[in-house]
C-alpha cells in the first residue's frame, strides 16, 4: 500500500523527534524486571478516539495489571465520548479526558499537556488493537515515561512511530486475533495473567435506583423479562435490524405467556460512536404490539447497565450498548451482521450471538427461537 503525503509527513516528524530526543530501547524482559522490582509506580494507559465497545474490550488489561501488582496508580487517557466506558472503573486512579474541540485553544492544550507531564509517569502504555494513532504516540512521548506499544510497521505502508517513539516494542498480533487478546498482548510481557472478561462497574447506589425503577411495574410471577433494544447507530445501517423485524420479534415475545417484554429505548440525547443521534425505531415497531410494554430510557450509561441487570435476557444489535451489557454481566443476545464474533465478542458464558452477513438475512422467527432456547428451563 502506497504511503500518502500525510503519512510520510508523520513518519518524518516521528523521525525528527527520535533524532532530537532519542529513546533508549528496552527489551520486554527488562521492563518486566523493572515492574517486578517496584520501579514502576504510576502508569498512564492511552486509548482516545475509539468507540465504547473497543474501550471495554481493553478493560481486562486494567484488571491484569492490578492483579499483578495492586500498588501502582493507573491513570487513563480517553476521549470525552468513550470515557463513559471506564468512568466507573474502580481500578483507575484518575481520568484524563482529551477534548479535541476544546484543545483548539492553545492555553487549554498547553495546560492539559503540562498537567500530564507533572504526574511524572513511569510507564505509558498505548492500547492499540487495530489502527494506531500518531497523536497517541505523541501523547506518550510527552509524558517523559517509558513508552510501551505494539509495532506500527505493518500500518500505513510502514509507519515508523513505534521504532522512533516507543522504548519497548511488542510484535503486532495477527490481524484476525480477538480484539481483547490484542490488547492483552501489549502487557503480557509484564507477566500478567490472561483473562479476557471485560468490566463495566455498577455502583450499589445505581443498582438500588434501578430496583426502584423495576418496582414501577408488575410482571406475572415466574415470567422471564426480555429486553429489546430499539436503537443503534444510524450511521451504520449495515449493523441495524429493520424496524418491522423488531416489531415482529416484539410481537412474538409479547405473545409468549412465560415472557414479559420490556422496551429499551434510546434517549433523545444518546449519540453513537460516530456522534450520530440514535433516534431508535420503537415508534415504527410499536404498531405490531397489542399493548404498550414497559419502556426504559436513560442517558446515564451506569443507570442503563444497572437496569439491564434486572432482565433475564437483553437482545440488541452489535454496538456500544451490547458491549456495556456484556461487561456488566448481563445475559445478552447480540445480533451480528458484518461483525465477526470471534474477534469482537468476549469469551464469557452469558453472551450469545446470531451472525448473518446482512440484516435482512436474519428473521424475527430465528431470533425468537434463539431467545426460547436460551431461556428454556433446564
Amino acid at each position: 500500500m502506497a504511503m500518502t503525503l500525510e503519512q510520510r509527513g508523520r513518519n518524518v516528524l516521528a523521525w525528527l523527534i527520535g533524532v532530537c530526543f532519542p529513546v533508549q530501547k528496552k527489551t520486554p524482559e527488562q521492563l518486566r524486571q523493572e515492574w517486578q522490582k517496584g520501579g514502576i509506580r504510576k502508569v498512564l494507559l492511552i486509548r482516545p478516539n475509539q468507540g465504547l465497545g473497543d474501550l471495554l474490550l481493553a478493560t481486562p488489561v486494567l484488571r491484569a495489571l492490578k492483579h499483578l501488582q495492586p500498588e501502582p496508580e493507573l491513570h487513563f487517557l480517553s476521549e470525552a465520548y468513550n470515557v463513559l466506558s471506564v468512568l466507573t472503573n474502580t481500578r483507575i486512579t484518575r481520568h484524563w479526558v482529551w477534548d479535541k474541540k476544546g484543545m483548539r485553544s492553545s492555553w487549554r492544550l498547553v495546560s492539559f499537556l503540562r498537567g500530564i507531564r507533572r504526574e511524572r509517569f513511569d510507564l505509558a502504555i498505548i492500547l492499540t488493537s487495530n489502527i494506531p494513532s500518531f497523536t497517541t504516540f505523541l501523547f506518550a512521548r510527552m509524558t517523559g515515561a517509558t513508552v510501551l506499544a505494539c509495532s506500527t510497521e505493518p500500518f500505513y505502508g510502514g509507519a515508523n512511530w513505534s521504532r522512533t517513539l516507543a522504548h519497548v516494542e511488542i510484535p503486532l498480533p495477527p490481524e484476525d486475533s480477538p480484539e481483547a487478546a490484542k490488547f492483552m498482548a501489549i502487557v503480557k510481557p509484564l507477566g500478567v495473567s490472561v483473562d479476557y472478561t471485560p468490566e463495566f462497574n455498577v455502583s450499589p447506589e445505581a443498582v438500588q435506583r434501578a430496583a426502584e425503577r423495576w418496582r414501577q411495574w408488575v410482571f406475572p410471577a415466574g415470567n422471564r423479562k426480555v429486553g429489546l433494544f430499539f436503537g443503534g447507530n444510524p450511521d451504520r445501517p449495515d449493523r441495524l435490524w429493520p424496524a418491522e423485524t423488531w416489531g415482529r420479534l416484539a410481537a412474538y415475545v409479547e405473545a409468549e405467556p412465560t415472557f414479559s417484554l420490556v422496551a429499551i429505548v434510546p434517549p433523545e440525547s444518546l449519540r453513537s460512536g460516530t456522534r450520530a443521534l440514535e433516534r431508535g425505531v420503537f415508534d415504527q415497531a410499536r404498531p405490531y404490539l397489542k399493548r404498550s410494554p414497559p419502556q426504559f430510557s436513560d442517558p446515564d450509561l451506569e443507570a442503563v447497565a444497572a437496569f439491564l441487570k434486572g432482565l433475564d435476557l437483553f437482545v440488541c444489535v452489535d454496538g456500544g450498548l451490547f458491549h456495556v451489557a456484556v461487561a456488566a454481566g448481563v445475559r445478552t443476545l447480540g445480533l451480528m451482521f458484518i461483525t465477526d464474533p470471534a474477534r469482537w465478542v468476549p469469551p464469557v458464558p452469558w453472551v450469545f450471538c446470531l451472525k448473518t452477513d446482512r440484516p435482512d438475512q436474519l428473521s424475527s422467527e430465528t431470533v425468537f427461537q434463539k431467545i426460547q432456547e436460551i431461556l428454556r428451563p433446564h
